[in-house]
């Protein structure tokens, strides 16, 4: 991870608000109700600090962190799917999902889908 992106200390909440912005940000644009919705789940500074974590990161950094963290906190199928719904949620705030957003949330699946090894 690039210096100042210190992933030492991350807890769920923490993931989950970079997982969240990942997703919202798929059109390389956070629209206003995407930004709300990620508020109301995690909280405002905490959005702000890591959409700044986001934009601190490379592409293939990003993924590689939520996949990191995908083993850490989403353990089971219940969590992965619970995670899961809610990037779908985030997605579908402004109602129309782009081609981007759909090939998005289909590299989440796979990165979130459950395997016991």
């Amino acid at each position: 991870m690039p210096k100042g992106t210190d992933t030492s200390t991350w807890t769920f909440e923490d993931y989950f608000a970079f997982l969240l912005v990942y997703a919202a940000e798929a059109d390389f644009v956070i629209k206003e109700a995407e930004r709300q919705h990620i508020i109301e789940k995690v909280g405002q500074e905490r959005f702000v600090t890591f959409l700044g974590h986001f934009k601190d990161l490379k592409d293939v950094e990003r993924i590689e962190l939520i996949y990191e963290f995908k083993n850490k906190y989403c353990k089971t199928p219940e969590d992965s799917d619970k995670a899961m719904a809610e990037v779908e949620s985030v997605l579908k705030e402004d109602e129309h999902l782009s081609a981007t957003e759909e090939q998005i949330l289909i590299s989440i699946k796979r990165i979130l889908k459950y395997d016991k090894a």
